[in-house]
């Protein structure tokens, strides 16, 4: 009967890409050839710190780290000036169009680098940074609470709602890196009655930026007695130079300590 019933679906709703729509062959699948060859090169794109592909880089921003935030999984690079890449448009109607079907694809990929960092032993719980009361309006869903639910289901981890916001300051991406954090530290606190004691959180949110909402989203679960704490994201907008870039800082920078070196000889 369940094969009855997915093949009548198949029928009334055809498996489409997850990043472009394009139709799909009925074989099935996630994406059509030209996006998941797209989404595969972005995805093991080398980062210029670690050589390591990007989806299993675990680099991570000074600010982060300072603020004992270690751990960073993320999936690929994002950069919403290169909208038309299969990375971006998965990002878009995942915030935009509420798919189901990109949240569950993103899942699925997310889960295995998650998996890697996760410790036996521990007690592990899903904490999602929650949308904006504003944009659940106006869109009638909270995108990421989306994404934790497949991840909880994929993992087998409970998830938990320990954050809410508690603020209107308009949407991060128009502010700067200090507004960000301004607004982030008045934007979300922990949720009454809920204790994380004992319990690692994996925090999940769709794009890290400047890091601002998860080190505050951090603090909120600390709060609520987490031990530990994995951020995971889809695409990260750290600031990420190329590797050519980076071999002509390095010989600028050879070049510069070589100069001294010489004038001090002098």
């Amino acid at each position: 009967m369940k094969n009855i019933f997915n093949s009548i679906s198949r029928l009334i709703y055809p498996p489409r890409c997850v990043a472009c729509r394009k139709l799909l062959s009925t074989h099935g699948g996630d994406m059509c050839d030209t996006c998941r060859e797209e989404y595969e090169r972005e995805k093991s794109k080398q980062c210029p710190r670690c050589v390591q592909p990007m989806h299993q880089c675990l680099c991570n921003s000074r600010f982060l780290i300072g603020r004992s935030l270690e751990v960073l999984t993320k999936l690929y690079r994002y950069d919403p000036n290169f909208p038309d890449l299969a990375t971006s448009k998965m990002i878009f109607r995942l915030k935009h169009a509420g798919a189901e079907s990109v949240a569950a694809f993103l899942a699925r990929e997310m889960a295995e680098g998650i998996r890697h960092q996760m410790q036996d032993g521990k007690s592990y719980v899903i904490v999602g940074v929650p949308r904006s009361k504003a944009r659940i309006r106006k869109y009638g869903y909270d995108h990421v609470s989306m994404l934790t639910k497949h991840l909880g289901r994929i993992l087998s981890i409970p998830v938990v709602k320990a954050i809410e916001r508690c603020s209107r300051d308009g949407e991060q991406k128009k502010k700067n890196r200090v507004e960000r954090m301004r607004s982030a530290a008045r934007s979300f606190r922990p949720v009454n009655g809920v204790s994380l004691k004992g319990k690692s959180v994996i925090l999940v949110d769709d794009v890290v930026t400047s890091g601002a909402t998860l080190a505050t989203c951090a603090n909120a679960v600390r709060v609520l007695g987490a031990r530990g704490i994995i951020c995971a994201v889809i695409g990260s907008g750290f600031r990420y130079a190329s590797i050519e870039e980076r071999k002509v800082y390095e010989g600028v920078r050879r070049e510069i300590m070589r100069r001294s070196l010489i004038g001090r000889k002098r």
